[in-house]
């Protein structure tokens, strides 16, 4: 049974989507969620092309929260940035 308001979920996932291309906000969420610290340097990282984090200690927890912000990343971030799918081979003649 649905209930009221179930449409506007959709809408809100599209609109924080749009609104948060990087994955930031859904990062600070998890991290809140999961009871842990954001790293400064997770946020910063978000909008680059590459990502050093070796030293950061994030931890399974930290892990997870980086994941669904690079899920929100892949899903709205600039095309630009974005992985470029590798070509089908071709089928041999």
């Amino acid at each position: 049974m649905e209930q009221p308001g179930d449409d506007d979920d959709d809408e809100l996932d599209e609109d924080v989507i749009e609104e948060d291309q990087f994955g930031r906000i859904r990062y600070l969420e998890l991290c809140q969620e999961l009871q842990i610290s954001p790293v400064s340097q997770i946020l910063k990282f978000l909008e680059s092309e590459e990502m050093h984090i070796t030293h950061y200690g994030l931890g399974l927890n930290g892990t997870v929260a980086l994941v669904g912000a690079l899920e929100v990343w892949l899903a709205g971030g600039p095309s630009s940035l974005r992985p470029v799918p590798e070509p089908a081979a071709e089928p041999a003649a």
